[in-house]
């Protein structure tokens, strides 16, 4: 593989709008490296440098792309006024971990396995059937336009679980860390 001159790496890295952190964690090289790369101060191995360039193109092959493109449109949700035992039911049920908490079709919250188990396992809850998600729901994932572009996604998706898309103020889709993948392949 043949590989551009160094000199491109800022110039793209820029043109992308990206820190030079950020695009050093998608090579998985140190952020000085980067910097000092960036400066003509060290010239890299061929296989840092390969990495470099590997994670602009993934981010060029895939600019363009939208929150609208990539999201599912298929959203696996509970209200607050559902009791808990119906939010086990659907993560056991789908394979998930975690479920949006809506109301009104907008995102309200979230619950969780791990916020179930330790109610649970401080005796917070007594009676699954009984006891509502608003008792145990947690901070809602965040909620993005459907124009936002998947660098951003990518950005939001190394601190959450998802990112929820919302369409005039509605939740219309959400976005997990395996839908980003698949943007990738």
């Amino acid at each position: 593989m043949q590989l551009p001159e160094l000199t491109e790496i800022k110039r793209r890295r820029k043109e992308l709008e990206l820190s030079q952190t950020e695009l050093a964690k998608m090579a998985n090289i140190s952020q000085p490296l980067l910097a000092k790369i960036e400066s003509n101060q060290v010239q890299p191995a061929y296989d840092k440098a390969k990495r470099i360039f590997l994670a602009l193109e993934s981010i060029q092959t895939s600019q363009g792309l939208t929150a609208k493109q990539i999201m599912s449109k298929h959203i696996f949700a509970v209200s607050p006024k559902d009791p808990v035992k119906k939010a086990i039911q659907l993560m056991e049920k789908q394979a998930v971990s975690q479920i949006p908490v809506l109301g009104n079709g907008k995102s309200v919250g979230l619950i969780s396995e791990k916020a179930i188990l330790s109610a649970i396992n401080s005796g917070k809850i007594i009676d699954l059937g009984k006891s509502k998600i608003d008792e145990l729901m947690e901070e809602g994932l965040p909620v993005i336009a459907e124009e936002t572009p998947l660098h951003l996604i990518y950005g939001l998706l190394e601190h959450q679980q998802a990112v929820l898309i919302a369409t005039k103020g509605k939740i219309s889709g959400i976005i997990t860390k395996s839908d980003l993948l698949k943007t990738v392949l």
